[in-house]
């Protein structure tokens, strides 16, 4: 009985083994080879235009999202300088609070009031002496009215040294502050709307590569679509691979896939960007610039 039930457990065993190299062979197995296709990319106009900043040269190695050139447009520029004035004016006021500038402002313009207050009573009292002179007839009209100037001009001088006092000790309430955060906020929502118009008249790099033509220069006028620059990847490659039923088993849009060469020294990654029935296309964007057009690579599927 009990040699029974060791042959048994041995059996079991020796099954167990046997099914977990079966299915260690099928992981391996899961994989095939492609030839890649390097991508070419048409950097187009966004709109219609005069073309402006093109610098770069045929040749030249670029980065990916590196702006190219631009479509002009005056008037996004003026709103993304408008904007950003206006939210840098607002920043600069908060932090003058907040760093206790203001409380030096708030002196300073307390000590002008009270000299345009001293002003002011001599201005009046000079003002009153003339008056009384002119009524007794010591003194020509026109004299009394540079008096009366005077003394109007500086209680003009008054009423804006203290109109200016009182709103420096407003900004200072926690209500003013409020609003002056919740009016920085709005500024910077301005001014980012502003760039994103701006940048949306760039031309931007989809990749780094190499730039292997130029259609136009600046200066040019410029269709919406017109093809201004053209840039051979050095890190994207697309592949496509025969649909077999083994992969078929494996492969699903979106999953991930790990890519070798016999010319690389690690594996990189990559992903199934389509799939049909008859093939499965690879792309990946992290391609070391080595390996080039037409190179012969290894995509191993994770199995399900």
């Amino acid at each position: 009985m009990k040699l029974k039930s060791l042959n048994f457990l041995i059996i079991l065993i020796i099954s167990l083994f046997t099914l977990g190299c079966n299915s260690d062979k099928e992981v391996a197995d899961i994989s095939a080879t492609a030839r890649i296709r390097i991508p070419t990319y048409n950097v187009v106009a966004p709109k219609a235009g005069k073309l402006l900043g093109i610098i770069a040269e045929k040749g030249e190695r670029i980065r990916k999202g590196q702006p190219l050139f631009a479509i002009e447009d005056l008037d996004a520029d003026t709103e993304v300088n408008v904007a950003n004035s206006n939210l840098a004016r607002l920043e600069a006021e908060l932090d003058n609070i907040q760093s206790g500038n203001i409380d030096r402002s708030i002196s300073a313009a307390s000590s002008s009031v009270a000299g345009a207050e001293e002003n002011f009573k001599a201005a009046q009292q000079t003002y009153d002496k003339m008056l009384n002179l002119y009524n007794i007839g010591g003194l020509p009209k026109n004299k009394l009215d540079t008096f009366v100037a005077q003394r109007n001009a500086a209680q003009g001088n008054l009423e804006a040294t203290r109109s200016h006092l009182a709103n420096l000790q407003r900004k200072k309430t926690p209500e003013a502050i409020k609003e002056l955060e919740a009016n920085i906020a709005n500024a910077k929502t301005t001014a980012e709307g502003a760039q994103a118009i701006q940048e949306s008249n760039e031309g931007i790099c989809p990749t780094t590569g190499i730039i292997t033509e130029i259609a136009s220069k600046t200066g040019d006028v410029v269709a919406k679509g017109d093809t201004v620059i053209i840039i051979q990847s050095l890190n994207d490659l697309t592949a496509q691979i025969n649909l077999t039923p083994t992969l078929k088993e494996a492969a699903r849009i979106g999953a991930p896939v790990t890519i070798t060469a016999k010319s690389l020294n690690k594996p990189f990654t990559g992903t199934i960007k389509d799939l049909d029935n008859k093939t499965i296309t690879i792309f990946s964007d992290t391609k070391p610039e080595e390996l080039l057009n037409n190179s012969e690579i290894i995509v191993k599927f994770n199995a399900k």
